[in-house]
């Protein structure tokens, strides 16, 4: 009786570890099955890598489409938005772009089935990108956004994956026509100015003022050092002067007045760059209207660059910085120079 008792009780212990241990493999194989279908697969390992810092660079075209337009940029010389104006862009807002694009951190990747195209809704994206050079063209799509774990999906036509990445959207939904317009009179920071020069109305009259570099990365004019500190707040105040308006949409009566403006300007500002170019800017007097452009009267004046699209309209308030004579940079007596 002791004997079959113990027997029972070892039978017993043994199917309740098979049962246990079959329980485990149940879960496990679905688990497996009912989970979100995660690719792991070697066919979809080769997508882990979106695109990289040395193929945005080669990007000259972007197109790039979000809830407020879509808006087209090209590059030659340098960035033109061409639709939906043409004027100069912004190249701040295509390195954002570009940064939040190399920036992608891929989480997961999904198999880009039907199903999983309508959960992520990238049928209908919110927002989509198209870069482009001489030899390939990539176009990503990003659709639903993840709150909770700020997240977003993602698709680049020619894969067959959808990507799980960082949310960088919030950089991007917002961008409007405002932030792809480059809207600075002056395109160069200090450091890239090897000599500066005013003239009243042209070359061929007297030098109102000349600032030149010198090797040691100070400033100088015609008779001896200048303060640097004077120097270089003044051009910077000057560098950062902003419009009030881009006549880049032009008819032929405001065309022919703003030429009649400057045929004989008021100012002429000639920049010579460490590159060895020469960028030249003509200023107008204060004007009084023109055709069609609603402004106050004898309250602006036009400045036109050689390097830029468009002339621009500018506040008299601003016309102090063009004036500038040597005498607003006396040269440094031999105490301050050498003290």
């Amino acid at each position: 009786m002791l004997v079959n008792l113990q027997i029972n009780k070892n039978t017993i212990s043994s199917w309740v570890l098979a049962l246990f241990t079959f329980s485990l493999i149940i879960g496990g194989l679905a688990s497996e099955f009912f989970q979100a279908p995660v690719t792991t697969t070697k066919e979809l390992e080769k997508y882990r890598q979106l695109l990289t810092s040395e193929q945005l660079d080669t990007f000259s075209i972007i197109q790039f489409k979000n809830n407020l337009g879509q808006f087209n940029l090209e590059k030659n010389d340098h960035w033109l938005l061409t639709a939906p104006r043409r004027i100069d862009a912004n190249i701040k807002t295509i390195d954002i772009i570009k940064n939040a694009i190399g920036s992608l951190k891929i989480r997961k990747i999904y198999p880009k089935d039907t199903i999983n195209m309508s959960n992520f809704q990238l049928e209908s994206p919110s927002l989509s990108l198209t870069l482009q050079n001489k030899t390939e063209k990539k176009t990503i799509h990003f659709g639903l956004i993840n709150s909770i774990d700020n997240s977003t999906y993602l698709t680049l036509e020619g894969l067959d994956a959808i990507y799980h990445v960082d949310n960088i959207l919030p950089k991007l939904e917002r961008l409007s026509l405002p932030d792809f317009v480059d809207s600075r009179i002056f395109t160069m920071n200090i450091t890239d100015i090897q000599s500066f020069k005013i003239f009243r109305q042209n070359e061929q009259s007297k030098t109102r003022l000349e600032i030149l570099r010198d090797e040691d990365a100070t400033w100088s004019g015609p008779k001896g050092k200048l303060n640097s500190g004077t120097v270089e707040t003044y051009l910077q105040e000057l560098l950062t002067t902003k419009s009030n308006y881009i006549l880049d949409s032009r008819t032929q009566e405001q065309q022919e007045k703003i030429d009649q403006y400057l045929s004989k300007p008021l100012y002429r500002i000639v920049v010579e760059t460490k590159e060895n170019k020469s960028i030249n800017y003509d200023v107008s007097y204060i004007f009084t209207t023109l055709p069609d452009i609603k402004l106050e009267k004898k309250q602006n004046f036009i400045i036109r660059a050689s390097n830029r699209q468009h002339p621009f309209i500018v506040h008299k308030n601003a016309l102090e910085l063009f004036s500038k004579r040597q005498r607003n940079f006396p040269p440094l007596t031999i105490k301050k120079l050498f003290y």
